[in-house]
């Protein structure tokens, strides 16, 4: 009997290693029944649909754009390439070139952000994290990707305008932003990325993981 793939978890704990996006909420629990006043115990979460590791739909950019709800499941659970975009503070199309993309993967890019982390001094957001240049965003679309995923918490350098965001959603390409990309393997994998079943969001928090070798 085959050995089952290796689960590596690329997903970012909430609020913790991905801090809130400046003017979002931080991620916050709260008790709305303990179990000394009703015998049970029950959580109430405040976060952002963009907090920690998030797939972003076409609606989160693009007036009357699809929202989450009109993708398939087969959208969030896909072949994926992991490619090592390099040192610098844009991707450029050269790193999407050589990671090899075939038609209908996830590209996942493994930038510096992976090797310094997210937070900054105080433990609010840094806001100098590499991002896709919008010829790196084309190059994506041109190779076929059904989504692009970084280790940073946009897509889009921060402040400004967001060209990368706005060629992938026009084509249709779903977005994964704030992973953990350190541990895992270049190369291919199973990606499984499945957001919240809640009509209306733009964004959803995910879980993501790879199934080591598993996409072929």
């Amino acid at each position: 009997m085959p050995a089952a793939p290796r689960i590596i978890d690329i997903s970012l704990a909430i609020g913790i290693q991905a801090p809130a996006w400046p003017g979002d909420p931080a991620p916050a629990v709260a008790a709305a029944h303990t179990f000394a006043t009703s015998g049970w115990h029950t959580s109430v979460l405040t976060m952002s649909a963009h907090a920690g590791t998030h797939v972003d739909a076409p609606g989160h950019i693009l007036p009357g754009a699809p929202l989450l709800e009109a993708f398939g499941l087969e959208r969030f659970i896909l072949p994926a390439v992991v490619a090592d975009a390099g040192p610098g503070p844009l991707v450029g199309a050269g790193a999407v070139a050589r990671s090899g993309l075939r038609p209908g993967e996830a590209l996942l890019l493994r930038t510096a952000n992976s090797a310094r982390g997210l937070t900054d001094a105080s433990g609010a957001m840094r806001t100098d994290f590499a991002a896709l240049s919008p010829e790196a965003a084309r190059a994506a679309v041109d190779a076929g990707a059904s989504l692009v995923g970084i280790d940073g918490p946009s897509a889009d350098p921060y402040g400004g305008a967001v060209p990368a965001h706005t060629i992938l959603m026009r084509a249709g390409v779903l977005i994964l932003e704030n992973l953990a990309l350190a541990g895992a393997p270049a190369g291919r994998h199973l990606l499984v990325c499945l957001p919240l079943d809640m009509p209306g969001l733009e964004a959803s928090p995910v879980r993501a993981v790879l199934l080591e070798g598993a996409a072929g």
